[in-house]
């Protein structure tokens, strides 16, 4: 029985870890969006820090 609750305890922290992974990944190609977005209206640099200051602040 103990064996079964372990199991079923790693197989929810597999699971909880893939969620944060995915999580990331959508953080990153919004990022990614965002620079681009900035970069096609020839943006200055500090124009796109201050986007992706507060897309960080905000997630």
């Amino acid at each position: 029985m103990e064996e079964e609750v372990d199991e079923v305890h790693q197989l929810l922290h597999a699971d909880m870890k893939a969620d944060r992974q995915l999580e990331r990944l959508a953080d990153v190609q919004t990022l990614t969006e965002i620079i681009h977005y900035y970069r096609e209206k020839r943006a200055r640099s500090s124009e796109i820090a201050l986007a992706i200051v507060k897309f960080v602040k905000e997630g």
